[in-house]
């Protein structure tokens, strides 16, 4: 490795632990311009700018194995966090091939690292388990490594649904949070709450929700704004705000709460376009009628939620005949559960409702419809539905 490579290795290492230093080198003579668009690559993850990332690392191949692997490797946790999974394992697969041989132990060390994290959000416990092995093989040299193994270790038994060695390992690694840096305090925290969750031990869970308020940049972050919004929909039932610009980096996050959202308003048309998404991109976790076959967190229990309380009717018929009051009775008795209110209004007047008004128009609707046929029509969520 010439001096430049060792200038380029030394910025890559400081990349998590000392971001101000790494940026430093940006500055430096001895790294090339291929070697600084990568560390300025590495430093851009921070900030979720992923399709800046990839605009830069995608214009060039470095000839020099050992600095291609590293572009490889920046692409790679790229799309990973951007929740391409199956990319991100590609690309990661790839790095690690063509580094072969030119990498120090740290290097190795963090390639290895995120090829689990990527097969793990694939759900992959075989290949999980090879690079497992492979990185306990290769063995920890600093306070980090150590972490991140105990962290790798976690979240293999949660994956294979172990919750109580789990459990035991998060105890154990309670007493390293102080010597975490950042991003592995949040993930631990993260772990915690889906170990909680999953034992249903809701007051240690959601202790862990207001830990993460602590992490000032985390709560402005798509992931604390998906937990905070699920959870409030299973605590008490809240409605859903989705605003896509919030998750214009984490579309999987986007797609999960537009599901639910969609399935406890009744809309299966909605549901299936996002569910879709979500296939696209993870066909071995979102299988078919909504059938998730990933980790028991956040995002199942709050589906399951959902599903329990809605029965879909795809097949909503309304006679050509009768007044509106007597097709809107119609829709709720042959929908069997909530509705939403956009749908209602498209089914009795033909087209999307864009305007307050036509929102008020369909509510003076259902009040009079409960002042003439008797009944019991409640709201919830953005929904009607007829109460029992």
């Amino acid at each position: 490795m010439n001096h430049r490579s060792k200038a380029f290795t030394e910025a890559l290492q400081c990349l998590s632990s000392d971001p101000a230093k790494a940026k430093r080198y940006l500055q430096d003579k001895r790294p090339t311009l291929p070697e600084k668009r990568i560390i300025k690559a590495g430093l851009q993850l921070r900030d979720n700018d992923f399709e800046i990332i990839i605009e830069s690392l995608t214009s060039f191949t470095a000839a020099d194995a050992y600095i291609e692997s590293q572009r490889l490797l920046i692409l790679g946790i790229t799309y990973n966090n951007k929740s391409e999974f199956k990319k991100a394992t590609e690309l990661l697969e790839e790095s690690y091939r063509v580094g072969k041989g030119t990498r120090g132990h740290q290097r190795e060390f963090v390639t290895l690292y995120n090829l689990f994290n990527a097969y793990s959000n694939r759900h992959d416990e075989k290949r999980m388990q090879i690079y497992f092995e492979k990185l306990n093989t290769l063995g920890s040299k600093s306070v980090y490594e150590a972490i991140a193994l105990g962290l790798c270790q976690l979240e293999y038994h949660l994956i294979k649904n172990d919750l109580v060695k789990a459990k035991a390992l998060s105890e154990d690694l309670n007493p390293s949070m102080p010597m975490m840096i950042e991003h592995q305090k949040i993930f631990f925290i993260l772990k915690k709450f889906s170990i909680f969750l999953q034992l249903n031990e809701l007051p240690a869970a959601y202790s862990c929700i207001a830990e993460l308020k602590s992490h000032r940049k985390y709560q402005t972050s798509s992931n604390y704004k998906f937990i905070k919004s699920l959870t409030q929909y299973l605590e008490k039932d809240a409605p859903f705000y989705i605003y896509e610009s919030d998750f214009a980096e984490a579309q999987e996050l986007f797609h999960q709460m537009n599901v639910i959202k969609a399935i406890s308003e009744g809309d299966h048309k909605t549901a299936s376009l996002h569910w879709h998404e979500l296939q696209e991109t993870n066909p071995e976790v979102y299988r078919a009628d909504f059938v998730f076959k990933g980790i028991r967190g956040l995002f199942m229990i709050a589906l399951n939620k959902a599903l329990s309380e809605t029965t879909f009717n795809t097949n909503v018929v309304v006679a050509s005949g009768g007044t509106k009051e007597e097709k809107f009775l119609e829709v709720l008795k042959q929908n069997k559960g909530p509705l939403s209110k956009v749908i209602i209004y498209e089914i009795l007047y033909g087209k999307k409702p864009t305007l307050k008004s036509d929102f008020l128009k369909l509510a003076a609707l259902a009040s009079n419809v409960r002042k003439k046929f008797g009944v019991s029509i409640q709201t919830r969520k953005g929904c009607y539905y007829l109460a029992s």
